[in-house]
């Protein structure tokens, strides 16, 4: 059974203290829970993040929000006041933003024990693309077939984090940027870094330029110690994937098509 934000302020003794809001997978509501600030995260029933509690615990709370309590339907998660990394871009700081990105994603993927539970397998999350080989669409085409191949030729497969952009990093007042939201993924570490070279999509007279596109690539993957072609090569296949979900759930594919093009031409002249 699913609880209500209610149900969970009852239950975990938390006093409310800010304005109820939504995002794609959750409800949320700032609390006080023993005096001290949260976010009381409520999945919606068709959230894919129902299972990433292991994860974030896995994480250690290196460059990730920490997590305070949880149960398949809430999550308890430390509060985080500080801007985006979004907001860095905006104040014409993009290239300091994708050094941020590095560093944050440089401490996700530092090597623990063990495997945290529930992840999703790189070949599940790619199994739509992959269904588009034979699609007649040259560049869906070409990113599904790509797609196999990068699958095949992974040497090293670790936890990821899944949803790695702008919007999902923060500043902590005291611990730094964090990211938030992960997907939980399992696969190749490259994977990690093409959402954010897709973003912040909010911005697209920034973004949607492929000088940007292969800089900010050239940046995550010197800092992070990963081969630049298979960075490019992931950056497409995930753009050809985003907009096959944009496609499914309604919405507008025109940028992660857009992207797509981006990284399909700079794969192509290099």
């Amino acid at each position: 059974m699913n609880l209500s934000i209610e149900d969970h302020c009852r239950l975990w003794n938390l006093t409310p203290s800010g304005v109820q809001f939504e995002s794609y997978t959750s409800i949320l509501l700032p609390v006080r829970a023993d005096g001290n600030r949260c976010i009381l995260k409520v999945f919606k029933p068709s959230s894919d993040e129902t299972k990433t509690a292991g994860l974030i615990t896995w994480f250690g709370g290196q460059g990730s929000t920490k997590l305070l309590r949880s149960d398949q339907s809430a999550q308890l998660l430390e509060w985080i006041d500080g801007p985006h990394l979004s907001d860095l871009v905006r104040d014409g700081d993009d290239v300091l933003a994708t050094e941020l990105l590095a560093e944050v994603i440089g401490k996700l993927h530092m090597p623990r024990p063990d495997i945290p539970p529930d992840l999703v397998p790189m070949e599940k999350l790619m199994e739509p693309l992959l269904a588009r080989r034979q699609c007649g669409d040259d560049i869906q085409s070409a990113a599904a077939g790509l797609a196999a191949d990068l699958l095949e030729t992974t040497q090293t497969r670790q936890p990821l984090h899944g949803d790695i952009h702008h919007d999902n990093i923060l500043r902590h007042r005291e611990r730094g940027w964090l990211a938030i939201d992960p997907k939980g993924l399992f696969g190749d570490r490259h994977y990690d870094l093409a959402n954010a070279l897709c973003n912040p999509c909010r911005y697209p007279e920034i973004v949607r330029v492929p000088k940007r596109a292969l800089a900010h690539a050239e940046i995550l993957a010197d800092r992070l110690t990963l081969d630049l072609q298979r960075t490019l090569s992931f950056a497409f296949c995930y753009a050809c994937l985003s907009a096959i979900w944009c496609e499914q759930d309604g919405d507008d594919p025109t940028h992660a098509q857009q992207m797509a093009r981006i990284f399909s031409g700079i794969r192509q002249s290099r």
